[in-house]
């Protein structure tokens, strides 16, 4: 064998092995080295081969993927490197739904919402603010990884909402929520019904849509059935509802620009049957239904009514007109605005024999909410019969011992016939008697007239004119005097 070690032709065979055998060792150092940390890529016919026997080996969905690396950790680990990973069913729409989900909303004091899901006898801290959780959302749509994904829905949803604000508590049975994908659009749609104690059940759909990575959004709100002060103890914008024992139909739209600014709200609101009865102390006003139509100016906290419609036993009235909302000298929430009625038929606790009837009149107000309040600065009404207007004031205020009411009014020239007409019979009979016996015709001149009514008592009144052109007795004896 020493021969053949020997052999000029063997020598140079092993030779050439052991150089071959000690380059290989070094290339493979080298690409150890270089592959450390990095990752190459792996030929697009072993991906292949790779994908057919990962999808062979799983059942019900498909797995696919843009490309596939492979590497060396900083371990010296072997990695294997899948990217853009989609797992889909198919032909099936890619989503995910849960089923019976229980949560518990909560409004604070100071307006803080927390939420919290399952056992609703754990406390939580944790808060939720609606503009991050929408911004969330529509970050993950706009993600790589999430572009096949089109729907999440979420059924079966109970959740207790309570308000620390108002003291009520609400629970929402059978809500649905449904997040989805619709050309490059994030539209997110939830329905539910609500109950909060009563024998009624108020239902509510939200919708919102949005382009994906763009804050601008379009949402819209419909209700049924809710009630009034639940409406109201939810915005500001509604808060002048509150004193209504009624419930409420209604749609209300708005959007938000690129900046996330909340743009004008338009709202339509149909009131059902009910009753103004800010407190339990005061005698309700009934109604028996109303309407209105809104856009809200978040800039300017301006409320614009297009249509404030009344009908009840007092009053029927139809309106335009406009109110800002602005916090009073005490804080609270209160509406200052005016009111262009374009049809009017008044008889305020059936005290006058004939109702106010008019198209012509104009009032600016200030309402507050705690206690409630209307004052009433200025007042305009045309009588559309006698063509005679008043000029007045007035106030109503609801606290503990009922209804207060003040008013004052000036008529500047008006005929005998209209006094008579709304000069109600029991109040100053004896007057009233002595004017529609003996007075025949005439004009009367700067009548002022003032009463305070409090909680239904008599009201006390004052009333002072003077007169020109009258035929009138004197004395039943005497004759007619004329022109006076």
């Amino acid at each position: 064998m020493v021969w053949l070690r020997q052999h000029p032709i063997i020598r140079a065979v092993l030779g050439t092995i052991a150089a071959l055998f000690v380059t290989l060792i070094l290339v493979g150092g080298a690409l150890l080295v270089v592959m450390k940390g990095r990752d190459l890529q792996v030929p697009r016919p072993v991906q292949e081969r790779l994908i057919q026997q990962l999808n062979a080996s799983i059942s019900g969905v498909t797995l696919s993927f843009d490309d596939v690396t492979i590497g060396l950790s900083e371990n010296w680990q072997p990695t294997l490197n899948l990217q853009r990973v989609a797992l889909s069913q198919g032909d099936k729409p890619s989503f995910l739904q849960l089923n019976t989900v229980q949560a518990q909303v909560s409004l604070d004091l100071g307006g803080q919402v927390t939420l919290k899901f399952g056992d609703l006898a754990q406390p939580t801290n944790t808060s939720l603010d609606l503009y991050a959780v929408l911004a969330a959302i529509d970050q993950a749509a706009a993600d790589q990884s999430l572009s096949q994904f089109r729907q999440f829905e979420l059924v079966g949803l109970t959740v207790q909402y309570d308000d620390l604000i108002s003291q009520q508590s609400y629970i929402v049975d059978g809500a649905r929520l449904r997040v989805a994908q619709q050309d490059e659009t994030l539209v997110i749609r939830a329905d539910m019904a609500l109950l909060n104690g009563g024998a009624g059940v108020s239902t509510l759909e939200v919708n919102y849509k949005s382009p994906i990575g763009n804050r601008a959004a379009e949402f819209g709100i419909l209700l049924t059935d809710m009630p009034a002060q639940s409406l109201a103890d939810q915005s500001k914008i509604l808060a002048w509802l509150g004193p209504l024992d009624a419930t409420i139909s209604g749609a209300l739209r708005g959007g938000l620009t690129e900046t996330g600014v909340l743009m004008p709200i338009n709202g339509t609101l149909q009131i059902s049957q009910g009753q103004l009865r800010p407190n339990d102390n005061v005698r309700a006003i009934p109604f028996d239904d109303a309407r209105t139509y809104f856009t809200f100016d978040p800039v300017n906290n301006e409320i614009e009514f297009s249509e404030i419609s009344v009908n009840s036993r007092d009053v029927t009235l139809s309106s335009t007109g406009y109110s800002v909302l602005e916090n009073g000298a005490d804080g609270k929430i209160q509406f200052t605005g005016q009111l262009q009625v374009t049809k009017l038929e008044a008889n305020p606790f059936a005290l006058l024999p004939s109702p106010i009837v008019t198209n012509q009149a104009r009032v600016d107000f200030r309402l507050g909410l705690d206690p409630f309040t209307v004052d009433l600065s200025q007042i305009y009404i045309e009588d559309q019969i006698s063509k005679s207007h008043v000029i007045a004031s007035a106030d109503l205020r609801a606290d503990t011992t009922g209804w207060n009411i003040g008013l004052s009014a000036n008529i500047p020239s008006v005929d005998l016939e209209t006094i008579l007409r709304f000069w109600p019979e029991t109040f100053k009979e004896a007057p009233r008697t002595w004017v529609s016996t003996n007075l025949h015709k005439g004009q009367l001149r700067d009548v002022t007239f003032s009463m305070r009514a409090q909680n239904q008592q008599k009201p006390e009144a004052s009333v002072s004119y003077w007169f020109e052109e009258t035929d009138f007795h004197f004395m039943p004896d005497m004759p007619v005097v004329s022109g006076a």
